[in-house]
């Protein structure tokens, strides 16, 4: 359907990483008001003086075409990550 948006939000996950939240680098809310999309970064031990850093990068698609059916995705969405 053309004038459609689709919202791509892209992080990186490490192998072998310990993740919070039972190993997950991904979790999703949902209420009558919000949807939260949002991404985790390993776990890890900071000392003084050390930072870390978790990087999103995200892309907005206009009038991508999607009937809703799965078999959608590698045709019209994978192309676009």
């Amino acid at each position: 359907m053309a004038g459609r948006l689709l919202f791509i939000k892209h992080f990186a996950f490490k192998e072998g990483a310990t993740y919070p939240d039972d190993g997950v680098n991904f979790e999703t809310f949902a209420n009558e008001q919000i949807l939260e999309l949002e991404s985790l970064g390993p776990l890890v031990t900071l000392r003084p003086g050390m930072t870390a850093s978790h990087t999103e990068t995200w892309t907005i698609h206009r009038g991508v075409k999607f009937s809703g059916k799965e078999a959608d995705i590698d045709k019209y969405i994978t192309p676009l990550t």
